[in-house]
């Protein structure tokens, strides 16, 4: 029976047959000069498209350039900062997209949205009819700029190659200069159109095309410049969920407004609605639904910040229609972007009422649709002034860090092989003689290839994910895939990436931090070491106090599932005491308490622990003291500790106290 040992040589000699097509062509050192790997990759990278000028095969581009970009990642001494790595991670991504849209699709309209997307020089071999266009080097730009937004494979990347073929042949001229708004284009309608957040239907959604157009014909009209924004806030501009008419109405209106908060107000409150329920809502009386009919009939709150961050989409703002639900009821305003001249910050105040102001907000993201926070969002405005090249760069290493994930599993084909000549220059032999030449290692090598490829470990994955973190930390990209590889940490490596997040995005964006720690802490299995780990955190955030509310409840959760009741209970009462002004979350500790207290042997002893508790709170919890509606009221913190304090009082048969706190609530 063949060994182990044997397998493992079969299998190695198969790959490297397998990959024999696939390898480019090793390029030569000039004179005197030492190869880097920049330079092989270069060559190698033009030699390729070339090829695939000719003969069209983009399959075969995507294996070469994986070849290139693999070689790169690993024997490359700093990859994050090779411009060839780079251009490898774009041009694999897109070959390998457009291969599986060619299966799909006629080959002449992939190939040539290829042939526009590479840059190819001339009329490549095999496409016949490219339109004439206004530079080559748009398609390359767009390519570029859709990369740096990450297109994960859920995103469906048929849907973008969809996108922008529609765009290519409809307003090929004018890609180039409106690189990153196609972009963002092509990951924000491909799945369909953007999400609707009101019941209502719309009339004649505005496809893709319609909000280039409306962009790019007006872009001196509008507010912010589109060709001056990155995908990460565009994405966020182009997903209006109205039609092109009613994009072209509130342009009129509202061009050269920078306060797009304000728009939330103009919207009249229908109270009656939120009394009777949405069949009472005059939005439903016929006639049509869009912009004008919500300004001159009203709404609720969904159809306030529906208005305003579709009015903000118009004139060329980035917006958010932002989401919390509060204890009872739930309540939607509106988020956008101030600009100045150097930097870009969120304003997600307007229509946030009291009691919302300390839940955090929650949005559906319009390029993944998924829920993403208001910190979250609110991290993208520092991504004002990051150049593409840098965005590029963060995205590729990401791509690196999963490739190491796959390798530690299946190491087949990895390492792969140093190409011929790469880390050698050659020299004179002394003699006379210039045709003698012999090789010898540049006293540089360590600034044009590693002496031993980067090893598939774990802490290889972890250490090129760093370095996307650190080149782009406001992009939460990064930080989704260290969430999802929280399991695999080491105790060390944990602090570490604690320490980390708390660096490069916490100190300014404390929410953030919280959110992306917890996981990582809620993940260690050690009882200490991961209460150890809340208290770190509880002192990074001590000068937030919703924050500290926050972490102080997760932490007594923690106490409970190891089994030390007593301290939870304690750590719950001081929570809810010592923050019982900061919000909606003081109800989780004072939950956390009761469930405690309903187990306890003592029912008399628990009975008052939990009156002193409930009494000591709701003494200090603020009654909200401006509403739009009493529907609001009735659902705040105030409202809801007061009735359950009040339904204690009942129970034990302090009846007049509990009356008087009925009336205090009303």
């Amino acid at each position: 029976m063949p060994s182990q040992r044997m397998w493992c040589l079969v299998s190695m000699l198969l790959m490297v047959v397998w990959m024999a097509p696939f390898a480019p062509a090793n390029a030569q050192p000039s004179d005197g000069e030492p190869l880097s790997l920049d330079s092989w990759a270069d060559a190698s990278l033009e030699a390729m498209l070339a090829d695939c000028a000719e003969d069209g095969d983009l399959g075969r581009l995507t294996g070469r350039a994986r070849v290139v970009m693999d070689t790169l990642i690993a024997w490359h001494p700093e990859p994050g900062s090779s411009d060839a790595f780079a251009r490898a991670f774009v041009i694999e991504q897109h070959a390998e997209g457009l291969t599986r849209l060619g299966a799909r699709a006629k080959a002449e309209d992939y190939r040539q949205l290829a042939a526009w997307l590479f840059d190819y020089e001339g009329d490549p071999g095999g496409v016949s009819g490219l339109p004439p266009r206004r530079g080559q080097e748009s398609g390359w730009q767009v390519a570029q700029a859709i990369s740096a937004l990450r297109i994960p494979a859920a995103d469906g990347d048929a849907g973008v190659y969809r996108v922008l073929t529609e765009l290519h042949e409809a307003r090929s001229e004018d890609l180039g200069e409106f690189a990153e708004l196609v972009a963002a284009l092509a990951v924000v309608f491909d799945a369909g159109k953007p999400e609707n957040p009101v019941e209502q239907e719309i009339e004649n959604p505005a496809g893709a095309l319609d909000v280039f157009a409306h962009y790019a014909d007006h872009a001196k009209a509008l507010q912010m410049d589109p060709r001056r924004m990155p995908g990460p806030l565009l994405v966020h501009a182009v997903d209006a969920a109205v039609s092109a008419k009613d994009l072209e109405w509130a342009l009129l209106r509202a061009s050269g407004n920078a306060q797009v908060g304000a728009l939330f107000h103009e919207i009249a409150y229908d109270s009656n609605a939120l009394r009777r329920g949405n069949d009472a809502l005059r939005l439903n009386e016929g006639g049509g639904f869009g912009l004008p009919v919500i300004l001159e009939r009203g709404g609720v709150c969904r159809h306030q910040a529906f208005f305003a961050s579709s009015v903000g989409k118009s004139i060329g703002v980035p917006t958010v229609y932002m989401r919390a639900s509060g204890i009872e009821i739930g309540h939607a305003w509106v988020g956008y972007l101030r600009k100045s001249s150097r930097r870009a910050t969120w304003d997600m105040s307007e229509g946030r009422y009291d009691d919302y102001q300390k839940l955090r907000g929650e949005i559906v993201c319009p390029q993944t649709r998924a829920q993403v926070s208001d910190q979250e969002v609110a991290m993208t405005g520092e991504l004002l002034g990051v150049p593409l090249s840098d965005r590029l760069a963060s995205a590729a290493l990401a791509t690196a860090a999963s490739r190491f994930a796959n390798w530690e599993k299946r190491a087949m084909g990895y390492p792969p092989v140093l190409p011929e000549g790469v880390g050698a220059q050659t020299e004179d032999a002394g003699d006379g003689d210039r045709n003698t030449r012999r090789p010898r290692r540049s006293v540089r090598r360590d600034t044009l290839v590693r002496a031993e490829p980067r090893p598939a470990t774990t802490e290889m994955r972890f250490d090129m994910l760093r370095q996307s973190a650190e080149k782009v930390p406001w992009d939460r990209h990064s930080w989704s895939l260290l969430l999802s590889w929280a399991d695999d940490l080491s105790t060390a490596d944990r602090q570490a990436w604690l320490d980390a997040v708390h660096t490069l995005v916490g100190r300014k964006y404390p929410d953030v931090l919280v959110s992306l720690v917890s996981p990582l802490i809620a993940a260690i299995d050690d009882p200490a070491a991961r209460d150890a780990a809340w208290a770190w955190l509880a002192d990074r955030v001590r000068r937030t106090p919703q924050l500290s509310l926050e972490v102080a409840v997760r932490r007594a959760d923690g106490l409970v599932e190891m089994g030390q009741s007593d301290e939870a209970l304690a750590a719950y009462s001081d929570a809810a005491r010592r923050f019982a002004r900061e919000g909606p979350f003081v109800m989780r500790a004072l939950e956390g308490a009761q469930r405690l207290l309903n187990q306890a042997p003592d029912k008399t002893a628990a009975m008052n622990y939990q009156l002193d508790l409930y009494g000591d709170v709701f003494r200090m919890v603020p009654k909200p003291v401006s509403v739009v509606a009493p529907e609001y009221l009735r659902g705040s913190t105030y409202v809801q500790v007061g009735s359950e304090y009040a339904s204690l009082l009942r129970r034990v048969g302090r009846d007049q106290e509990a009356r008087q706190i009925r009336r205090a609530l009303r």
